[in-house]
């Protein structure tokens, strides 16, 4: 009979067998943590590319100073949301007038250029780029000329922007003061225009008004009549109790600060745009004006003007042909009054006193370049015609407010055209893949 016999494993092999699973469980744990933490890294980067590299990534450089593509998309938001306002303010005032809004009226025009903009985004982002690189460019010269907003002022100039006045209404502006034209010479009086003779009425034509003869020349031809004072009866009516009319309720700072929470809510939910943010729009705008009247603030607050005329023919050929008649000395007015196509050409071409502004370009630069009175100018052309202009008069006025108004920004936007062309400005073009198309433009106008 044979022995059974059973074959045992050491305890050295069982613990080797048990060590060698644990090690391929822990590899495979090992591994699997590995591939987990590296797809979290991979989507963590893509994450952190997308929101915080790719939004850090500069649209522009003013000097050392970077414009981001976090904050040209929340301005170009900002500037959404109030072309949208803007919108729809003038679709009210349509509505108002007449509610004609087709592209012929000029509230469908405004309305039309703005829905262009808003959907056309190289435009708005264009827009958004140089509004930013204007920011910077102010920011660092308002450091340079120690110009600061405080925040006192800062508090103050959005309270008056929501019509809230903490100090009362502000006073009304003087009106301009009227300016003294200089002495006419006897040349010049020659050249004004000439005022129509008036007409005498004929015996048959009925007077107009009553003539009211006085006591001390009394009319031969009509004996005098005296009559009795009459004094008017007057029949008593009851006792009227004056309407009170409701009086407007005064605007509080309470009432300033729930509508300036309201708008900020608004922003907020509709353009993804922080009540911090719209405060710094009020801090670039407030250094803005600051440094525009720092800059401003030697332009003179003088105009010059000049008095001319002119005969406006379709050719250049017809101009000579005038000019070789003034030159025969034929006379300005009369040679305006028979060949311009102008309407001044019935008063002689006379044009009137006119300040730089007030003509085409062309024109302006010819008429102002003359020196002495009585001198005129060759053909010049314009949009218009060819024009001979004689120089009548020149004087300095002061400018009215307008005017000056009008002096100072054409003087400031050279002097920022200049400091511009003196920095290094770096303007890049990744901006056209994040112009925002929130808040969105309603139907309604979006057509």
């Amino acid at each position: 009979m044979a022995d059974n016999k059973k074959t045992f494993s050491s305890p050295s092999k069982q613990i080797n067998r048990v060590e060698r699973e644990q090690r391929q469980r822990q590899i495979v744990v090992s591994a699997a943590i590995g591939i987990a933490v590296l797809l979290v890294l991979v989507l963590g980067y893509g994450l952190l590319d997308q929101l915080v590299i790719q939004k850090n990534k500069p649209v522009a450089v003013v000097n050392d100073q970077k414009i981001s593509i976090k904050e040209f998309e929340s301005r170009a938001r900002y500037d959404r949301f109030q072309l949208i306002q803007n919108v729809s303010m003038l679709t009210q005032y349509a509505q108002m007038f007449g509610g004609d809004t087709s592209p012929t009226s000029y509230f469908g025009q405004q309305i039309q250029q703005t829905v262009q903009t808003l959907n056309t985004p190289s435009m708005l982002g264009q827009q958004v780029v140089q509004e930013l690189v204007n920011d910077a460019v102010i920011l660092q010269k308002a450091k340079e000329l120690n110009i600061t907003v405080t925040e006192e002022e800062l508090d103050s100039t959005i309270q008056e922007a929501f019509g809230y006045f903490a100090k009362g209404t502000p006073t009304q502006a003087p009106t301009d003061i009227p300016y003294a034209t200089a002495t006419l010479t006897n040349q010049q009086l020659t050249w004004l225009p000439v005022t129509p003779t008036p007409v005498e009425a004929s015996p048959t034509d009925q007077p107009t008004a009553a003539v009211t003869e006085t006591a001390s020349t009394p009319s031969a031809a009509a004996p005098t009549v005296e009559t009795a004072a009459v004094t008017p009866t007057v029949e008593a009516s009851p006792e009227v109790t004056p309407t009170d009319f409701p009086t407007a309720t005064p605007y509080t700072l309470e009432g300033f600060q729930l509508q300036y929470a309201n708008y900020a809510k608004e922003l907020q939910d509709t353009a993804n745009f922080t009540a911090a943010e719209f405060r710094d729009i009020f801090r670039s705008r407030l250094l803005y004006d600051k440094v525009f009247a720092e800059v401003t603030k030697d332009v003179a607050s003088i105009d010059e003007y000049v008095w001319a005329r002119h005969i406006l023919v379709d050719t250049p050929e017809e101009a000579e042909i005038i000019i070789g008649k003034l030159k025969a000395g034929q006379d300005f007015a009369q040679l305006a009054r028979d060949f311009s196509k102008d309407g001044s050409a019935s008063t002689g071409g006379d044009l009137g006193w006119f300040d730089k502004s007030r003509m085409v370009k062309e024109f302006s630069d010819a008429a102002f370049a003359l020196q002495n009175i009585g001198d005129y100018t060759e053909p010049v052309k314009s949009q218009f015609g060819f024009h001979i202009i004689q120089l009548l008069g020149r004087e300095t006025r002061p400018a009215t407010s307008d005017r000056l108004t009008e002096l100072k920004q054409t003087y400031f936007n050279e002097w920022l055209t200049k400091i511009k062309a003196e920095m290094k400005i770096v303007i890049n073009d990744n901006w056209l893949d994040h112009v925002p198309t929130i808040p969105v433009l309603p139907s309604s106008v979006a057509q």
